[in-house]
């Protein structure tokens, strides 16, 4: 068996071990921003082991367990490292289950974070690579948790979440302090997302020769960050029309904001009362705007309009 690790996500500290250095190798590759230092070993009496074998059964079927207990099977080699990071998402969303989690990208700049939220294939992955490589920090492409801190705080937030409080206009009482927590899963990038970042991806794989997805570092596009303080919510809506830069952008009411945000929550489950009350409290401590999807080449513009907002008293 080859083993890989230690790696963190979230509160999930793992290691990896199977039988086949080609998979092994593809999935390392993957999760180098979510890779520990060697002596962090000893920070935890244990770690779990994520384990990928072959079966020996003529059909070969791919097993995936976690610590001992089979988790899936019956995946071919194509699909094999997709199932492996999605379970070790699943099981890193778990270990902060008393957090709040967005299904939504957390992109950074100067560590003031947007949290762009929306439903899978929105192109949230794609916004994030767009902006990781003009120069915006990377937090995560598909998993935001959110953590509030108290007017007590004695981290220095505090006083800044007053700060941008006052100057949006808002209740100077208003003050607590959200931290957006980094999750450096590595990018999932489908064909068409694959093709805009073709020159950025492995020259010698052609964009017709790609697989349904691939897996990308986020560090390969630019600076990966492990936290930052909340600045806004973005709604992505794939359905509107791209952004006019002529046009003001549309800020949404509390009350529609708390209801989009709530139809974006991570979880196994439906929003329970506990999510949807954490969700009230949080909500009102940042702006959400809605957009529909920008292009690649206009996100990072239009995403920053909406930040420098969140900072100071400009209109967008």
């Amino acid at each position: 068996m080859i083993t890989i690790g230690p790696f963190r996500a979230l509160r999930f500290d793992f290691v990896v071990e199977g039988s086949a250095s080609w998979l092994i190798d593809e999935i390392e590759a993957a999760l180098a921003d979510l890779r520990r230092p060697k002596e962090a070993e000893f920070e935890r009496p244990t770690l779990s082991v994520l384990t990928v074998i072959q079966s020996d059964e003529p059909s070969k079927f791919w097993r995936v367990s976690l610590d001992g207990e089979m988790r899936t099977e019956g995946h071919d080699a194509a699909y094999i490292v997709g199932v492996v990071l999605r379970e070790i998402s699943a099981v890193a969303v778990r270990s902060i289950s008393g957090h709040l989690t967005l299904h939504a990208a957390a992109m950074a700049r100067n560590d003031i974070a947007l949290v762009i939220a929306g439903p899978s294939h929105a192109g949230k992955t794609t916004l994030a690579a767009a902006l990781t490589l003009a120069g915006w920090q990377y937090l995560s492409d598909d998993v935001a948790p959110l953590v509030r801190h108290p007017r007590e705080a004695a981290d220095g937030h505090a006083a800044a979440g007053r700060k941008m409080a006052s100057d949006r206009g808002r209740d100077a009482e208003i003050d607590d302090v959200v931290t957006v927590m980094g999750f450096a899963r590595p990018l999932t990038l489908r064909a068409g997302s694959a093709a805009l970042l073709a020159k950025w991806l492995h020259p010698t794989t052609e964009p017709g020769d790609a697989p349904v997805e691939r897996y990308i570092r986020a560090s390969r596009f630019g600076v990966v960050i492990e936290r930052a303080r909340l600045g806004a919510f973005v709604i992505l809506d794939p359905t509107g029309a791209p952004p006019d830069p002529n046009h003001p952008l549309e800020r949404l009411s509390p009350g529609t904001a708390l209801l989009e945000l709530a139809r974006c929550t991570h979880g196994e489950t439906p929003l329970d009362r506990e999510r949807l009350t954490a969700l009230a409290t949080i909500s009102p401590l940042a702006p959400t705007y809605r957009i529909g999807r920008p292009s690649f080449d206009s996100a990072p513009a239009v995403l920053q309009r909406i930040l420098d907002a969140a900072t100071t008293s400009a209109p967008v």
